[in-house]
């Protein structure tokens, strides 16, 4: 898609969710800061996790996990899919070894646009439909992961190859805040149970483009299309509200286009911006690299920071 300012999309999916599997039980609790370096140059091997760092200050137990992929699922998307799933296993062993302590963890998957499975965009994909994708019902149950479950692995492989053939138009700040929402984490919801107060919140997002802010909004120059609306300062703090007013309660990664030309003519400022509004919790990479290797190692500091700031719900 070329247009001055475009949707970010999110595609680390598959990375993030084998990672997260690997540290907890199943069991599915009622309850879901500052800035790193820019990461995400590209590297030519698999990483070496490293040692485990520390636990959590409330007595050395990190909290309850749930990792939400926003994919982007724009024509141009399926090669950065791709390299996304290739850096899981190294990055999987790190988030093992960062977090051994989690007692559960929930994986959910929203593509940048209303899904052509008939899922609404704020809801949690479980079948995947359209070019480029699984082709697959996924998650005959429920509408999101958990580590414990059987064929963890093989079910988020799926889920994540959502596709390249979604909307141009791509609001993946709209997808992102939907999913979240009180409404949609409702019992009656799509994604209840998903979101959980207790819980550290990791958000990843994959896109070659970025989201359009609401002022910069021109309906004759986007040819209709204006992105989520609203600006990165408003996108976090509904974010940060959702999680109590904590930002360090939040992880962002996103990988985005850093330079005009390399694989996009849409520089990712937007979703850069919203991904710093978080400091030390908010990471961002190039997503015209030729592998997020040292994207995802370069990143897992911030798990670290995590467990030892996460601020507990009120009992």
């Amino acid at each position: 898609m070329n247009r001055p300012i475009a949707l970010l999309a999110a595609a680390p999916l598959a990375v993030i969710t084998l990672t997260l599997a690997a540290c907890g039980s199943s069991a599915r609790d009622p309850n879901a800061a500052g800035r790193l370096p820019d990461g995400g140059a590209a590297a030519t091997s698999d990483f070496v996790p490293s040692e485990a760092g520390p636990a959590s200050a409330d007595g050395g137990v990190c909290p309850n996990v749930d990792v939400l992929f926003v994919v982007d699922n724009s024509g141009s998307m399926a090669d950065k899919q791709a390299r996304l799933a290739q850096s899981f296993p190294g990055f999987a062993a790190a988030l093992q070894k960062r977090l051994p302590a989690a007692k559960s963890v929930h994986v959910g998957v929203v593509s940048t646009s209303a899904y052509y499975a008939g899922a609404p965009q704020e809801c949690l994909i479980r079948k995947t439909e359209g070019p480029a994708s699984s082709a697959s019902q996924c998650l005959p149950a429920g509408a999101f992961l958990t580590t414990g479950e059987s064929d963890f692995a093989s079910r988020f492989a799926c889920v994540a190859k959502v596709g390249a053939g979604g909307d141009d138009d791509e609001t993946p700040m709209k997808s992102l805040l939907g999913a979240l929402s009180d409404k949609t984490n409702a019992p009656s919801g799509c994604n209840a149970g998903f979101s959980r107060r207790d819980a550290l919140l990791i958000v990843v997002l994959i896109t070659d483009e970025d989201d359009v802010r609401e002022s910069d909004c021109d309906p004759t120059t986007f040819s209709g299309t204006c992105g989520s609306g609203g600006d990165p300062d408003a996108w976090a703090q509904t974010v940060i509200a959702h999680k109590g007013g904590h930002k360090e309660n939040v992880l962002v990664l996103s990988l985005v286009s850093k330079k005009s030309g390399d694989c996009s003519n849409v520089i990712g400022a937007n979703v850069s911006a919203f991904t710093h509004r978080f400091g030390q919790n908010g990471f961002v990479g190039d997503v015209c690299s030729a592998t997020y290797d040292k994207f995802f190692e370069d990143a897992l500091p911030l798990f670290d920071q995590a467990c030892t700031t996460f601020v507990p719900p009120p009992k």
